[in-house]
C-alpha cells in the first residue's frame, strides 16, 4: 500500500487542529512503513515552470490559431 502526502509531519498538528492526535496518527501510520522524502519539484510544478520559461506561444496549434 502507498500513502502519499504533500505536507511534512511537522504540519499535521496544525492541519488536524490537535498536536496530540497528530502525533498518535503519525505513530500508527508509519509504524510499518518506509518513509521516503522526495523534495524534488512535482511533475506539475516542473511543467508549469517550463511553460513560464517557453513563453505564451508554446500552446499555439500548428494551424496558426
Amino acid at each position: 500500500m502507498d500513502l502519499t502526502q504533500n505536507r511534512g509531519f511537522e504540519d499535521w498538528g496544525r492541519v488536524l487542529g490537535d498536536e496530540v492526535m497528530a502525533v498518535a496518527l503519525i505513530d500508527r501510520t508509519v509504524h510499518h512503513f518506509h518513509v521516503v522524502n522526495d523534495r524534488s519539484p512535482s511533475c506539475r510544478m516542473r511543467d508549469h515552470q517550463n511553460l513560464l520559461r517557453s513563453g505564451p506561444d508554446r500552446h499555439r496549434r500548428n494551424d496558426g490559431s
